[in-house]
């Protein structure tokens, strides 16, 4: 068997079609549990506006003004957006998925629209500018982080030549492993 240096143990075992769970560097192990509680958090703020919605209140109310439907409306589809790429953020994470890194891409992505639709309703401010810049810092971090450092670079491309492996048909994991 000719050696092969820039292997290691754990792309040999993809590449056999072995599968063994692969340590997940520490940030990325802890960006998971964040995602999953971002995920609970925005389910928990759906249904608390959704119970708003249609509970009728024992007090009376002013009427909202007409742009206050359109920044509620914005505001949950963004509530919707954001729970439902964090909680596939986790499951993608938790099932060892190479395309997580992706998503976590798109997640720092939406987290600017806020910000960009703000300066177009208010003008631009400190309070968007400054939203924009910490959002823009966390696309450029995640994207180094899961792009350009060692270590994280190699768990994702052995999860990658795992799956690789397992959609050429042949079998992904070990019995009893």
């Amino acid at each position: 068997m000719p050696q092969l240096p820039d292997l290691d143990e754990d792309l040999l075992l993809a590449a056999k079609g072995m599968r063994r769970r692969v340590q997940m560097p520490f940030i990325l192990a802890m960006s998971m549990g964040w995602y999953s509680l971002v995920a609970v958090l925005c389910a928990a703020v759906l249904l608390a506006m959704l119970r708003g919605v249609f509970q009728n209140p024992s007090v009376s109310v002013e009427p909202l003004p007409p742009d206050a439907f359109t920044i509620m409306g914005l505001f949950l589809l963004l509530v919707v957006v954001e729970g439902a790429i964090a909680a596939t953020i986790t499951y993608a994470l938790w099932w060892e998925r190479p395309w997580s890194r992706d998503l976590v891409i798109g997640w720092w992505a939406v987290t600017t629209l806020p910000a960009v639709f703000s300066i177009f309703k208010s003008g631009v401010g400190p309070g968007p500018l400054g939203s924009i810049v910490l959002s823009l810092l966390g696309l450029g971090g995640a994207w180094w982080y899961l792009y350009r450092k060692t270590t994280v670079v190699h768990y994702f491309q052995v999860l990658a030549a795992r799956e690789r492996r397992g959609a050429q048909g042949q079998p992904s994991e070990l019995q009893g492993a």
